[in-house]
């Protein structure tokens, strides 16, 4: 439970915090527990800080390149729409 107050090993600094504000959260985790963790809990935390740092960062980063796609598709068919429009405009066909 007081994992991340024993180990350096994560940072949980930057990251947002619901019960508590940046200078309670820095006041908390600034006070070092004695003792070491076990390696069930070293392994939890560091699988499930990879899982967010990694995978979640990726899913989240294909979302928005997959709603970008979108966009651009759609302003794709926009322009070919607009294209058959200007195709001819400028040209004098009484020659």
């Amino acid at each position: 439970m007081e994992y991340l107050r024993r180990s350096s090993r994560l940072s949980i600094g930057p990251e947002t915090k619901l019960n508590a504000d940046e200078h309670a959260s820095e006041a908390y985790y600034s006070v070092k527990l004695a003792g070491d963790s076990n390696f069930i809990s070293e392994v939890f935390f560091l699988t499930v800080a990879a899982h967010h740092y990694g995978l979640g960062a990726t899913e989240v980063l294909h979302d928005d390149l997959a709603k970008r796609l979108h966009e651009l598709e759609k302003h794709v068919e926009q322009l070919q729409q607009d294209r058959n429009r200007w195709v001819n405009v400028g040209i004098d066909t009484n020659n």
